[in-house]
C-alpha cells in the first residue's frame, strides 16, 4: 500500500506544469496590441489555445488595411465629428470605414467634438458669462448673463445688474415699473423718482433744503404756483403762491416778507425769502423761472446734464465718467463714449476708441490700444498673427494646412493631410 502511494505521488509531480506567476488580470495590464488570456498577455489577433498550456495557436495572419482611398463613408455607430470617414482598402480586397477625425475635448462651436452624441456638451443652454446666448459671446467684467426680457425662449443678453438698468435692476428677474415712475437707482433698487427728494426725477438728484420733489421736480412749495403748499396744489390764474398759500399779488401776504431776507443773502420774492443763486423759480432775480431740464446755478439757468452740473450744481464727473441721466456713471460697456452706447457681448469699452473686441480687433489686440504690427497684422484670440493664421494655444498656425489644427484649433487629422481646412 505504501508503494502505491509513492507511485501516485511521483505521477502527480510529473504531470504538473509550472506556468509562473500570472502577468495580467485584464487587458489594461497588457500592451496595446495584446490581450489578457488566462493570466498571460498574448497577441490580440492571434488564435488562442483552448488547452491549459497558455500557448498561442499559430492561426491565420491578421488582415492589413492601410491603403487610404478618397471615397467618403460614415463610420457605423460613431457620432459627432467621429462619424465622417473614408474607406481604407485591405489586402483581402475588402474595405473598412475609418474616421477622419479623432475625438477631442468638447468645444463651444455648435458641434459634437467629444463624439458622445451631444452638441456643445457642457456649454448649452449658453447661460454663462463666457458664452452668453451663443459660443464666444463673453460678457464684460461686472456683467451677468440673463434671459432676454421679451426675447425668444432661450435668448440671453449681457447686462449690468448694478448699472441702473430698469429691466434688470439688481437681478435678472427684477424690472422697475417705469410707467408708474419707478426707476432703477443702482444699489437702492427701484425708486419712485416722482416723489423721492433724494432721487428726484432721476437717480441721485437731491433736492435742496426747503424744497420738495413734486412729479420729478424739486420745487419750493412756499412759492411755486403749481405746487403751492403741497405737490399738485395749483394756484388760480392771477394768484401767486406766497408763503405756501395762493393769494392776490397785491395782498399783504405777498407784498412783504416776515423776515429780513437781505441779512441772509436772499431776496424777498412773492412774500418769501429765496436764494436767487439756486432757486429755479427766481434764478438771478424774482420772476426768472428756469425751463424744464435746467438748474439754477450761481444765478444762471444751466442744463442739468452739463459737465459741471451733472444732476446738481457743482457736480463734476471724473475723467473716466459720463453724465448720464443726470448722474455721473463710469464709462463702460453700457455707456461707451456716449450715454446709452452699449457694446456688444464679447466687447470691452476702450474709452475714446469706442467698443472693441480684444480677441479680434487689430487696433486693440489683447488690450485697449495694443495695435498689431505690419508683420503680424491680424488679431486672433488676443494675439497678433501673420495674415491667414490663427492663434491655437501657444502659436499661430494655418488652419487650412495644419494637421494638428485642421479647420479648427485642436482638431487633428488621423489618416489624411489637411487641405483647405478639411481632412482629405
Amino acid at each position: 500500500m505504501r508503494a502505491l502511494w509513492i507511485v501516485m505521488a511521483v505521477l502527480a509531480v510529473g504531470c504538473s506544469v509550472d506556468r509562473g506567476q500570472p502577468e495580467c488580470a485584464s487587458e489594461s495590464d497588457c500592451a496595446a496590441d495584446e490581450e489578457c488570456y488566462r493570466g498571460f498577455c498574448v497577441e490580440a489577433q492571434a488564435g488562442l489555445d483552448a488547452g491549459v498550456d497558455a500557448e498561442v495557436d499559430s492561426g491565420p495572419p491578421p488582415v492589413v488595411c492601410e491603403t487610404v482611398t478618397q471615397e467618403p463613408c460614415t463610420v457605423s455607430g460613431a457620432q459627432g465629428i467621429c462619424e465622417p470617414g473614408v474607406y481604407v482598402e485591405c489586402e483581402d480586397a475588402t474595405r473598412v470605414c475609418r474616421a477622419l477625425l479623432e475625438s477631442m475635448d468638447e468645444l463651444c462651436n455648435g458641434e459634437d467634438d467629444d463624439c458622445d452624441g451631444t452638441v456643445d456638451d457642457g456649454f448649452a443652454p449658453y447661460d454663462s458669462v463666457r458664452h452668453c446666448g451663443g459660443c464666444g459671446a463673453e460678457c464684460a467684467e461686472g456683467f451677468n448673463c440673463c434671459p432676454a426680457r421679451g426675447g425668444a425662449p432661450g435668448e440671453r443678453v449681457c447686462v449690468n445688474l448694478r448699472g441702473g438698468n430698469d429691466d434688470y435692476c439688481g437681478g435678472c428677474n427684477t424690472a422697475c415699473d417705469v410707467a408708474a415712475g419707478r426707476r432703477c437707482c443702482g444699489d437702492a433698487g427701484c425708486i419712485d423718482v416722482l416723489s423721492d427728494s433724494a432721487n428726484c426725477g432721476v437717480c441721485g438728484r437731491i433736492c435742496d433744503a426747503g424744497t420738495a420733489c413734486c412729479n420729478g421736480e424739486c420745487v419750493a412749495r412756499e412759492s411755486d404756483p403749481d405746487h403751492c403748499g403741497a405737490c399738485g396744489n395749483e394756484c388760480a390764474t392771477g394768484d401767486q403762491c406766497c408763503r405756501g398759500e395762493c393769494a392776490d399779488p397785491e395782498s399783504s401776504i405777498c407784498g412783504s416778507c416776515t423776515e429780513d431776507c437781505a441779512a441772509s443773502g436772499r431776496a424777498c420774492c412773492s412774500g418769501s425769502c429765496v436764494d436767487t443763486q439756486t432757486d429755479r423759480n427766481a434764478c438771478g432775480a424774482c420772476g426768472v423761472v428756469c425751463g424744464d431740464g435746467e438748474l439754477c446755478c450761481g444765478g444762471d439757468c444751466v442744463p442739468e446734464n452739463a459737465p459741471t452740473s451733472c444732476g446738481a450744481c457743482g457736480v463734476v464727473c471724473g475723467d473716466d465718467q459720463l453724465c448720464c441721466g443726470n448722474r455721473c456713471v463710469d464709462e463702460n460697456t453700457a455707456n461707451c463714449g456716449a450715454c446709452g452706447t452699449t457694446c456688444a457681448p464679447g466687447q470691452v469699452c476702450c474709452g475714446a476708441g469706442g467698443c472693441a473686441s480684444l480677441q479680434t480687433d487689430p487696433a486693440n489686440c489683447g488690450d485697449c490700444g495694443n495695435s498689431c504690427p505690419v508683420a503680424t497684422p491680424e488679431c486672433s484670440a488676443g494675439h497678433c498673427c501673420p495674415t491667414g493664421f490663427t492663434w491655437c494655444g501657444s502659436e499661430c498656425v494655418n488652419l487650412m494646412t495644419n494637421r494638428r489644427n485642421c479647420g479648427e484649433c485642436g482638431r487633428g487629422c488621423l489618416l489624411t493631410a489637411c487641405n483647405d481646412g478639411a481632412c482629405l
